[in-house]
C-alpha cells in the first residue's frame, strides 16, 4: 500500500528533522506503509536496523 502524497511529505519532513538519511530513510518508508496496511508480519533480512527504527511495529518483525 501506498502513502498519499501528504503522508509521504510528512514522513519526509520528520527524517530530515531527526537526521534519518539513506538506508534507513527507506526502511522507515517501508514500515510506514506497514503501518498503514496493517501487516501481521514485516520480513527482512535487516531486522536489527528495523527492529530500532520500528517503534511499535518492533514486534512484527522477523527474518524470512
Amino acid at each position: 500500500m501506498a502513502l498519499t502524497g501528504k503522508e509521504y511529505s510528512e514522513l519526509s519532513l520528520k527524517l530530515g528533522q531527526n537526521n534519518v538519511v539513506g538506508g534507513k530513510a527507506y526502511d522507515v518508508l517501508h514500515l510506514a506503509c506497514a503501518e498503514k496496511c496493517g501487516a501481521d508480519r514485516i520480513y527482512t533480512f535487516n531486522v536489527r536496523d528495523f527492529v530500532q527504527l520500528a517503534g511499535q511495529l518492533a514486534g512484527r518483525i522477523t527474518a524470512p
